[in-house]
Order: C-alpha cells, then structure tokens, then sequence
C-alpha cells in the first residue's frame, strides 16, 4: 500500500471505526451497526456495504436521493448484493472528508429507513457475521455461507489443478491481443505520439490474451508473453515508420520493408527510430509488469480462505 492511501485510510478509519487489511488493501470494519469495506479502483474509492429491510434491497430513489445530498458521492447504486457507493479521487483533503461523511451517510440513512446488516452471499441478517478473505478480497459472510464458499473453492482448485494449460492456445491468444497492441503504436505514431497508452495496451492485451485461451498462466506463459511482446512491439513501431514512409516519401510497401534501414539511415533518422522504439518498450514493460504480478497475485490467492482476525 502506498504511503498516500496509507494516510488516507488512516485518517477516514480514526473517524469512522474502520481498520486497514493489509492483505487486501482495503479499509473495512463495522460502522454505525453495518459491515463496511473500502477500497480503491481506477483512482475512485468505493464504499460496499451488505444491507437489506425485510429482504429487500434499497430502491433506486431512495439511493438516488442520499446520493444527491452527500457532496462528493459520484454514484449510490446495487450491484449484486452489494450497496455500493463511489467518490471520486480528488486531493488527498478532499477524499478523506467525502469519504467519511459518506459513510456517516450511508450508515445513518440505512439506520434511519430500517434496514438490517446483512451476509453478503446469502443476505438474511446475522448477528454474528464473519470477517473474511476471500480469494484476495475482503467479506462478510455468516458462518454457514463461508463453509460453502471455502468448500467451493476447494472444489475449484482441484477442478484448476486438473486442467491443463493450452500453450499453443496461450500463443494465439497472445497473439491477437499484442494485435490490439500494435494497431493502438501505429494509431498513435500516425498521430505524432509515442505514448504510454499504446505500451499499456500492448501489455495488458497480450498477458489477457493467452490467460484467456490458454486457461492458465505459469511461467513458460509469462516467458511465451514477454517474447510476443518484444517481437509484435517491434514490428508495431517499424510498421508505423513503414506507412510514414509510404504516405511522405511515395515508397511501396515492399520498399519500405525491403529497404527500411537504408531509408532511415539516408534520413538520418536511425536514432530516432531506436529512440521511440526504446520509448514504446519501456511503456510495454510498464503495462506488461503490473499485469502479470497482478495475475501471479491472482493465482496465489484464488482458492485462498481465512478468518481476519
């Protein structure tokens, strides 16, 4: 966790109750008689609670109108069985004050209206529910919901250590995915820009790529994505410079293949084709970096379960 959400939730849990999960990066807690979590997503910060009243969950209005009187709460609405409201990420200041009245108000209006705490899997109200990890993830969760969902978890590792990782599907699926990466270079060189869009993209979109056809990914797939990268990177960039040759300098294509390292050379301009080159590699390894520590990370905790003390 980095030392800025560090303070952040610092600061919102010495006023709301709520404690940090070093685990799973997420404040959570109870708060006004409800189990709350926090966590961030796309530099927004999102606010879960588990609530119903007699079985229901809140309606759309009834959201829409807390929405509307709380400064700073970008959206109130049910997903799943959660009750989830988002705050935009702004200032550090700014965040932790939107943050807490957001959750003053959401436990103050669901206190107000009658509604009960509730598991989030099976949504009837206990008294006695459970602070879990999950799969990576924080929940609260009645004592006979998480038998269930530690037995089925049980049930998937063993189904996930049966199967067996598709390598040659893996290859496609990387394949097409560094496509994406390299029509976002060759978009984005034709526009006059080398930016960190179209490394993320190429990252991102390999690594997904052949965890999606290959069905797993160890090692040999990270190995297998790293050299589909280097290769389709490369050849996103040298096809980019190909259609600038061709659209300024009237070469055919077969030229500015055949020929490519002559022309840049009579260009003078090698070094700047190494230079951006370097620029979209550095970018990639950026996307690509993140991605598969993420998935590393995901493998390790998928089939995971305990009680948070």
């Amino acid at each position: 966790m980095n030392k800025g959400l560090r303070k952040i939730y610092d600061e919102v849990g010495q006023a709301t109750g709520l404690r940090i999960n070093e685990q799973t990066d997420t404040l959570m807690g109870e708060a006004g008689g409800f189990h709350l979590k926090v966590d961030m997503t796309n530099n927004n910060y999102m606010v879960y609670a588990s609530v119903r009243k007699n079985g229901q969950l809140p309606d759309k209005e009834l959201l829409k109108s807390i929405c509307k009187a709380n400064k700073g709460m970008m959206s109130l609405g049910v997903q799943g069985n959660y009750v989830i409201a988002t705050v935009r990420g702004m200032t550090t200041k700014k965040v932790i004050a939107y943050l807490i009245n957001a959750i003053k108000a959401l436990t103050e209006a669901f206190n107000m209206y009658g509604f009960e705490d509730v598991c989030e899997s099976c949504g009837k109200p206990h008294t006695n529910l459970g602070s879990y990890c999950v799969s990576g993830s924080v929940s609260f969760l009645c004592d006979e919901c998480y038998t269930q969902v530690t037995q089925s978890l049980q049930q998937s590792e063993v189904e996930m250590s049966n199967t067996k990782e598709s390598v040659v599907a893996g290859v496609v699926g990387a394949f097409l995915g560094s496509v994406i990466g390299v029509i976002t270079i060759i978009i984005l060189g034709q526009l006059g820009y080398v930016a960190v869009i179209s490394g993320l993209v190429m990252g991102v979109c390999t690594v997904k790529g052949y965890e999606m056809l290959g069905k797993k990914m160890s090692t040999k797939g990270i190995i297998i994505c790293a050299i589909v990268m280097i290769i389709m990177t490369y050849f996103g960039e040298k096809l980019d410079w190909m259609i600038t040759m061709m659209t300024e300098a009237d070469f055919s294509l077969s030229e500015a293949s055949f020929y490519f390292w002559d022309i840049l050379e009579y260009a003078d301009a090698t070094s700047s084709f190494i230079a951006d080159l370097a620029l979209v590699y550095l970018f990639t390894a950026g996307g690509a970096v993140p991605t598969i520590m993420n998935v590393i990370k995901a493998r390790k905790q998928a089939f995971t379960s305990y009680q948070i003390g």
